[in-house]
Order: structure tokens, then C-alpha cells, then sequence
């Protein structure tokens, strides 16, 4: 069972006096330590502006010149959702000024991440002169100085970690600018230029919020008024691109709707790029014709119900692969290169220990790691590094690729680092609020949800609901169920998915404690408080 730990609301006293607002509002500040500053633009939001930097000004002297003079631009994308939304808002922009205009998304298989020599030459060799590389290129130090070995040039829009000097013509990342757009993404960095070249689009704006979300950074600043304004903008307009990617109709799109229903559908063509091209993302996002979006859209559909399936079938091999032992590295020849992340965080989550997957690929293993709370992978990786032709990441997550030969003694090194580390904290750790039930109110918890969007900086909290009694209880299937439950003095609903095992109390009847995050749940313009389950059990 996961570790329950209370987060600390010492200061929710200082929130409430300065705001005015509810208690539970003031804990959720308290608890996720939300600065005065970012606080002001939860309750005095300020307006979308357009950063003013000369880098954007430049750059759109660079575009214009390049137009007037017949150049061919070449928009080289990432095949995430943040690149193919930067490359769709650059080329529909350049297309709007009447730029021959191409662009380029790398094969995540055979290319890997971001611009590389061989990509230059050819797109050279087709006549393009002026590179603008999106969401990449800032470590891609080859093609860049292969790019001005041709005599062409290249622009870099990028908001990757800097690590040595960027060779290019001109160099646009959020750490250059000022300290509202510090955070953007790759596709809020096309957003701003975009603006700068034709003005405010909504379409782009919309590719912008969706982008933004998928991403993960963070939501204050510019990249919070990017995302009011796409939700917004996408309610108010319903582009068919992406109600055509919905499964089924959507009342309100919110944050959630975007980070679970659109955002693993832009991302799925690079997945499963051995059945897929992602430049037919760019393609569709940028198409006007209806029919085409119809078609092209269910095909989109069908990719993902294949992800999902291969993602599931994977899980399940790894789970019967499973070995003992402090940190799990697991391969198979069935093992799919673009799922492997996939299946490592949520085996990871599964039994509290990191956890490594990795896919064959000729001669070689390239995979994906995944930890758990005090485990640090750089450390874990400390002695095998070496042994990787490649390695990335960070404390909680990494990208790898070793040979096969190589395998046992990449194991014996991460367990000889695995004794070294004290294990007993290394587990699954829920850190909660836990309400007053006699205190709050429905209209608390709708005040805390209209404070929205929640994501990376100013997270939805874990709950703890205790003593909830049953009023009616609905099992949907084995992974979904959904109560209505007495909390306090609140009947509110609530659902879970997943399979209820045999240490669960009585869920038909009765009561028990729950752990969730508060939502609400929409169904023909009404609305509902809603818990969605994380933990549930007899007393938590």
C-alpha cells in the first residue's frame, strides 16, 4: 500500500486573509507552497500579450525578407504533440503569407530526436535555404553546422537545456526572454512568433494551449493565459481537427479532456512510428478540407485503439517477465521501442521499484526507465552509464540504448548501486489534504475547481474523504465503478478504475475512506462534484 503522507498548510492562514477566500482554497495554496505572485494570477489574471523581444522581431525580418526573395522555408518539428503543434502554427502561418513553405518530422525509430546532417542535405539538395528548427535544436550541433557548411541558414526556436553554444543565425528559448515567458514550450515560442507575423489567429492559439498541456511545463506566466485562452477559444469554435479526434461529444473541453482524450492522439503516430508518419499529424492539423479531416481523423482513432492494445499486451508481458529484486530490467522480442516508457512508469507505479524496459532493436536493447519516490536514476545508472551508446534523463525518468552483450553487466551494475540505497522509503507516496467534512461546502469545492487549469506548478491535491457512507453503488465492469457516497453533510459521486482486489473493504454497502482528486463531471450541460479515485480502503 502506497505511503499516506499530509501536506503541510501552516500558512493557509495568510492566503485567506490576503484573498479573501474559502479555507479549503487557502489549504490548497498552503500545500502546494503557491508564491504571492503566482497566487495574484489565479485570482487577478492578466491578459494574453505578445512578447516584445527583439529575437521575435528579428525573426520575423529574417521570414519576410526570406518570402519576398522565394526562398524555401523548411520547418524542421519534433513528433511529440508540442512539435507537431509548433510546426503545424509555423507552416499555417508562412502559408497564410504566401511562403513556399515545407516541413520535416525525424522518424523517432530511424532518425531519433531532432534535426540531423543527413535531413539537411537532402532538404538542401531540394533547394531549401532557410532552416527553422521547433521544439529541437539546440543540441543539434551537426546538421546546424552543416546547415551554415552549405551556406544556407536556420533559425532555432527551442526550450531544451542549453549545454554548449547553439550555432545558428538566431537563437529564440525561454531563458533568453523575459520572465513571463520563461516557461513556454517549443509551440508557445511559434505561438509568440506567429503573432508577431500575422497577428492573433485562434486556430493557432488553440494548437498553442493544446501543446502547452501536453508538454507538462509549467502553468504561470504566458503559458497560463495561453491555456485560458485555448480552452476557451476551442469551446467557443469547436475546430473540427480536434472535435473530429473525439471519441465521443465533449460538453466543455477542459485541461483534462485535452491532456487525455487529444493529446495521445497527436502523440501516437511517433509511437508507433513502424506504422505510422508523423508528418501526416502536421498534414491533418493543417488541413481545411472537412472530408479529409473525416477521414484522416478516424484513421488517427484506429492508431490509438492499436497503441492502447499494444501498450496493454506489453504490460502484461512485463508483468509475467517480472523478476525480484530492488530494481526490475526487463526485455522481449515483443517489446514495442515507442511503448516502452509507457509500460516501465506504470509497472514502476505498480510495485514501488524502479523500473527498466527495454525493446530489441538489431544488435542493440533501446528502452526506457522509470523510478519511484527517493530514487534517483542517476545515481542508480552511476556505474553503467558507459555501457550506453546512449543515455538522458532525469532523477525520475531516462532514455537508453545499450548492446545486447552488454546486458549482464549492465545489471550487475545497477544492483550493485541498488545495496547501496536505503529502500525502506522508496515507495508509491500519496501526499493529501484532508477536509474537514462538517466545514466545507459543495460550493468550496466548486470555487477551488473554477480556479482552473490545474497542471504542472499548481496541481490538483489528493484528498482524503473519511467515513464516506454508500447511498447507491453501479459497477459499469470489472475496472469501473461508480458510487454516489455521503461525505459529511455532501452526497457527491464518485469513480473508480481499476480492479478491485480482495484487501478492499465492502464497496456495496457500508462505508470506508477514499483518497481522490475533486472534479466535476459533466453530462448534457449539467454539472456534478465528482471524486476520481486513487485509494480506497476500509481506513486510510
Amino acid at each position: 500500500m502506497a505511503k499516506i503522507v499530509e501536506l503541510s498548510i501552516g500558512k493557509a492562514d495568510l492566503y485567506q486573509t490576503k484573498y479573501s477566500i474559502s479555507p479549503l482554497i487557502a489549504q490548497v495554496l498552503a500545500a502546494g507552497d503557491i508564491s504571492f505572485e503566482h497566487a495574484d494570477e489565479l485570482f487577478r489574471p492578466s491578459e494574453s500579450a505578445v512578447c516584445d523581444d527583439e529575437r521575435f522581431i528579428s525573426a520575423k525580418r529574417i521570414l519576410l525578407e526570406a518570402i519576398d526573395r522565394q526562398e524555401k522555408i523548411l520547418i524542421c518539428g519534433d513528433y511529440d504533440a508540442d512539435g507537431l503543434c509548433a510546426t503545424s502554427i509555423l507552416v499555417r502561418t508562412l502559408r497564410k503569407l504566401g511562403a513556399n513553405v515545407g516541413f520535416y518530422i525525424p522518424d523517432r525509430f530511424n532518425e531519433g530526436y531532432g534535426l540531423i546532417e543527413e535531413t539537411v542535405v537532402k532538404a538542401h539538395d531540394k533547394g531549401y535555404t532557410l532552416f527553422v528548427t521547433v521544439d529541437n535544436g539546440v543540441s543539434a550541433h551537426a546538421a546546424l553546422r552543416k546547415i551554415h557548411a552549405l551556406n544556407a541558414r536556420v533559425l532555432v526556436l527551442d526550450h531544451h537545456e542549453i549545454t554548449e553554444e547553439v550555432t545558428c543565425d538566431l537563437l529564440i528559448h525561454p531563458t533568453l526572454l523575459a520572465n513571463q515567458y520563461k516557461d513556454l514550450c517549443g509551440s508557445g515560442l511559434a505561438l509568440q512568433l506567429a503573432h508577431h507575423l500575422i497577428g492573433f489567429d485562434p486556430y493557432n492559439a488553440v494548437l498553442g494551449g493544446i501543446a502547452t498541456i501536453g508538454d507538462m511545463v509549467e502553468l504561470w506566466g504566458a503559458n497560463r493565459s495561453i491555456v485560458i485562452d485555448a480552452l476557451a477559444l476551442l469551446n467557443q469554435h469547436r475546430f473540427v481537427t480536434i472535435e473530429a479526434l473525439m471519441e465521443k461529444p465533449v460538453d466543455l473541453y477542459d485541461e483534462e479532456t485535452v491532456a487525455f482524450q487529444i493529446v495521445p492522439k497527436l502523440n501516437v503516430a511517433g509511437r508507433l512510428a513502424d506504422q505510422a508518419n508523423a508528418n501526416r499529424i502536421v498534414d491533418y492539423l493543417c488541413s481545411e478540407s472537412e472530408l479529409d479531416i473525416r477521414r484522416n481523423s478516424d484513421q488517427i482513432i484506429q492508431l490509438n485503439k492499436k497503441r492502447k492494445e499494444v501498450s496493454n499486451a506489453m504490460y502484461e508481458t512485463a508483468r509475467t517477465l517480472r523478476e525480484t529484486g530492488n530494481v526490475i530490467v526487463l526485455t522481449h522480442h515483443s517489446f514495442h521501442e515507442g511503448i516502452v516508457g509507457i509500460t516501465a512508469g506504470r509497472l514502476a507505479k505498480e510495485i514501488g521499484r524502479p523500473v527498466f524496459i527495454l525493446a530489441e532493436k538489431g544488435d542493440t536493447l533501446k528502452g526506457s526507465a522509470r523510478s519511484v519516490a527517493d530514487v534517483d536514476l542517476r545515481r542508480l545508472t552511476s556505474e553503467v552509464q558507459s555501457l550506453c551508446i546512449r543515455y538522458g534523463g532525469h532523477a525520475m525518468a531516462a532514455g537508453l540504448e545499450i548492446r545486447k552483450e552488454d546486458l549482464p553487466a549492465f545489471k550487475d551494475g545497477l544492483l550493485r548501486i541498488a545495496d547501496t540505497i536505503d529502500w525502506n522509503g522508496a515507495q508509491e507516496t500519496l501526499a493529501i489534504l484532508s477536509p474537514d467534512p462538517m466545514s466545507v461546502t459543495s460550493k468550496d469545492f466548486m470555487d477551488l475547481l473554477a480556479l482552473a487549469p490545474f497542471g504542472s506548478g499548481f496541481p490538483m491535491p489528493l484528498m482524503r474523504f473519511q467515513n464516506c457512507k454508500v447511498q447507491s453503488y453501479r459497477e459499469f465492469s470489472p475496472s469501473f465503478r461508480k458510487w454516489q457516497l455521503k461525505w459529511g453533510n455532501l452526497l457527491v459521486d464518485a469513480v473508480y478504475f481499476g480492479e478491485i482486489t480482495s484487501d478492499f473493504p465492502q464497496v456495496v454497502q457500508g462505508s470506508f475512506d477514499v483518497i481522490g482528486k475533486v472534479k466535476i463531471e459533466r453530462f448534457r450541460n449539467r454539472e456534478k462534484l465528482s471524486i476520481l479515485i486513487e485509494l480506497i480502503g476500509a481506513s486510510l
